[in-house]
């Protein structure tokens, strides 16, 4: 057996022996797990504050009321309303019409007072006509107003009364020169035509610019708006184009209210000072409407305002409603509305340059007033006498029909006008005319002559000849 070496213990890697923990390093982890907690705490708390913040700012009563705020407070809105319906009118002699839409585009800008557009497309006895509207109204208060599209309407209408298919040339120069055109009233001219309207409406002037640049005034306003808060919601919230849309309606005393209390604005005051008629005030300033809120008639449109999410900016308001029974052939009338807003303080307006004075526009639409009135008027009495000579026409028959019945009866023709009551069915029971034995000389008088037991005649008026006219009985005439 050899001899065995003896074994050398094998010393293990001190890499590998288990390892002391350091009193530092406890502390670091333990420092790291509490900033840890702590930050995943402030997280959780962060995001539920900011939840609970963002739910109070979408809040729909705070979205709405932000937005009313923030129409107030705007330095420039422009606005572009568009209106549908169904309405028919049937005009009579003058045809039936369909109104189908109406747009009112205003460019508000910090340049002027006003700058309005507006447009109605309606229907004439079938056909489709487009008249425009336009006025605009300087920082200076100076007035200016165009119409285009009215000569092929006037023309129309005129044509209606007079038969003929075209106007008179001197009518239709008169036309051209005001249709589409400017049209300027300065207020110089105002206040020699009319000073004490001038004097209230340069007032009125001087007193919106004077508010309208004024902050205060404008939180004052808002302030009462928070106070007597009269848009309440109604329905639920709706999405559409990037917009939350929110019906409304109106609480009629919290309206009141606000009215009231507006007396006490400076606007109010300021408006106040430009007419001490209570009256006129009411009408100029549109805030003594207390009487006028609680008898607003419910004819129940649906309201909705759109309201961008994120800046609480009113961007569209439309409305429908639908009024029972109220065109004239007792169909119901349906309406709707839709209004868009902007807000661009950039938009810059200037007024007319190519512009006719104010008298001149009125000089030639009387002209051609004076043109086409002796035609007119002719054609009216033309109309007039046909209508009339066709209600004579038909009384005439009337009385035909009822000697023929008569004869049927009796074998003979009534001998008198009193005889034609002998009979039920032969009886004159019209009151809208009188029979006589004399010549007629409206449509509410037929004369009837017997000129023997088989033979008689009717005559009636004709207008239109400004003449009797005679008709024979079925068995023979006079």
């Amino acid at each position: 057996m050899l001899p065995q070496e003896p074994t050398t213990p094998v010393e293990k890697d001190p890499t590998q022996l288990p390892h002391a923990p350091n009193q530092n390093d406890v502390k670091k982890s333990r420092k790291k797990l509490i900033i840890g907690i702590v930050a995943g705490a402030s997280a959780l708390i962060l995001a539920g504050t900011g939840t609970a913040l963002a739910l109070i700012y979408q809040r729909p009563e705070k979205v709405v009321s932000d937005a009313i705020m923030n129409l107030m407070s705007a330095r420039a809105v422009q606005s572009k309303t568009t209106i549908t319906s169904n309405w028919k009118v049937d005009g009579g002699e003058s045809g039936t019409f369909t109104i189908k839409r109406l747009t009112f585009d205003s460019r508000a800008s910090m340049q002027s007072l006003a700058d309005e557009n507006a447009e109605v497309e309606f229907t004439w006895d079938g056909k489709d006509y487009t008249t425009k509207g336009a006025a605009y109204v300087a920082d200076s208060g100076d007035i200016y107003f165009k119409l285009s599209g009215i000569k092929e309407i006037l023309s129309k209408l005129a044509s209606k009364y007079t038969g003929n298919p075209s106007l008179p040339q001197k009518a239709q120069d008169d036309l051209d020169k005001i249709d589409g055109k400017w049209a300027k009233y300065t207020l110089q001219e105002m206040k020699a035509d009319a000073p004490d309207a001038a004097k209230t409406y340069s007032c009125l002037i001087d007193a919106y610019k004077r508010i309208d640049r004024d902050k205060a005034a404008t939180e004052e306003i808002k302030k009462l708006y928070l106070a007597h808060p009269f848009i309440k919601l109604s329905g639920t919230t709706k999405s559409k184009d990037g917009l939350n849309g929110y019906e409304i309606t109106i609480d009629k005393a919290k309206a009141s209210d606000f009215s009231t209390a507006m007396k006490t604005t400076a606007y109010f005051k300021a408006v106040d000072a430009c007419n001490p008629s209570t009256e006129a005030l009411s009408s100029a300033s549109g805030v003594d409407q207390a009487m006028t809120v609680d008898s607003m008639p419910d004819l129940g449109p649906t309201v909705t305002l759109w309201v961008d999410p994120w800046s609480h900016t009113l961007r569209r308001v439309d409305a429908a409603t639908v009024v029972k029974g109220a065109q004239q052939d007792g169909k119901d009338l349906s309406l709707t509305m839709v209004s868009d807003l902007t807000y661009d303080q950039s938009v810059v307006s200037t007024p007319p340059r190519d512009t006719m004075t104010a008298k001149e526009w009125v000089t030639s639409f009387s002209d051609f007033v004076q043109d086409v009135e002796p035609s007119v008027v002719s054609g009216s009495m033309s109309i007039t006498a046909k209508a009339n000579t066709t209600t004579a026409q038909t009384n005439a028959n009337m009385v035909i029909k009822k000697a023929e019945v008569y004869y049927a009866l009796e074998g003979e023709y009534p001998a008198t006008i009193a005889d034609f009551a002998k009979n039920t069915d032969s009886r004159l029971d019209d009151p809208s005319f009188t029979v006589v034995s004399t010549p007629p000389s409206n449509k509410s008088t037929i004369q009837y002559v017997r000129c023997g037991t088989d033979a008689g005649k009717v005559v009636y008026y004709d207008e239109t000849k400004m003449a009797p006219v005679t008709r024979s009985l079925s068995m023979g005439g006079c």
